[in-house]
């Protein structure tokens, strides 16, 4: 059995963001930079004959957190081709949108991915 899609997440961009990689919504006070990922959809799959679904298509936000807009841009594109050389199968799903949080004064990039994997 395939580890889950959320797991294998983190275990791609953990090393761009030192394991700053959380699911959700990052712990409070977490190190920057930091990345978050979030199950934003999908397109489901339904087998003609019935039977198990063994492969999702799960549409994945991913988000990078950081002090600048530049190293936000950079953590972005970096993420986004670690995900596309990984076993994922991620494909990009538009172009990186810019973010800013004022609640906690941080720049941020985020970017959709349609990522194919067995469950």
């Amino acid at each position: 059995m395939n580890l889950p899609v959320e797991v294998r997440i983190t275990q791609v961009l953990g090393p761009l963001l030192g394991a700053r990689v959380y699911p959700d919504v990052a712990p409070e006070g977490a190190a920057l930079p930091r990345a978050t990922y979030q199950q934003v959809g999908g397109q489901s799959i339904v087998p003609l004959e019935g039977g198990v679904v063994t492969t999702r298509h799960y549409r994945m936000q991913i988000n990078v957190w950081a002090q600048t807009r530049a190293e936000a841009s950079t953590l972005m594109r970096a993420a986004g081709d670690a995900l596309k050389a990984a076993d994922l199968m991620a494909v990009p799903q538009g172009e990186p949108v810019a973010t800013y949080d004022p609640e906690v004064k941080l720049r941020g990039s985020m970017q959709d991915f349609m990522i194919t994997w067995a469950d």
